[in-house]
């Protein structure tokens, strides 16, 4: 279970707050052949220990699959992937949570289960919950997907205000 295979040195330390779960994330994609050992360390370097920017990185620029990278989020972070193939917003849940804090933390409400808001993210860090409580100002449930597929609910969600006149 190497990180590295077939290579002698290890990558640049990350100094964010999620560096140890992008290294644990960047190391099943490793496994699991979605980016190699040279592609993974330059994605570390440039992540800073960010873990939305890691992923960000991972896919866009190293073709990492989306799935894939839910689903190794997701099983390091403890929290749930989804499918989102489902999922249709309704009216009442769009624009709860401030539209400034969604595309800062690429995280966006997609339902409600009682008095819990069900929010969709990358990247599940303390620093990223603690903004998106702090807008909900109720108790929420995150579930995880890829950075590309929580944008397109954003956008879904708040739409340009540029584009109206």
């Amino acid at each position: 279970m190497a990180l590295f295979k077939g290579s002698k040195e290890a990558p640049p330390a990350a100094e964010g707050e999620a560096s140890a779960e992008c290294m644990k994330v960047g190391q099943a994609l490793v496994e699991s052949g979605q980016l190699t050992p040279e592609n993974l360390a330059a994605a570390l370097a440039q992540a800073n220990g960010d873990l939305l920017q890691f992923a960000d990185i991972a896919l866009g620029r190293y073709g990492a699959g989306r799935t894939e990278i839910a689903i190794a989020i997701s099983q390091v972070t403890g929290v749930p992937a989804v499918d989102t193939k489902g999922i249709v917003i309704s009216d009442e849940i769009k624009g709860i949570l401030d539209e400034v804090v969604v595309r800062k933390h690429c995280a966006v409400a997609v339902a409600e289960e009682g008095t819990t808001l069900v929010v969709l993210c990358t990247d599940p860090s303390p620093a990223r919950r603690a903004a998106i409580e702090a807008t909900a100002n109720r108790p929420v449930k995150y579930y995880i997907s890829d950075p590309s597929t929580v944008r397109t609910f954003i956008d879904l969600v708040y739409r340009a205000d540029a584009d109206v006149s």
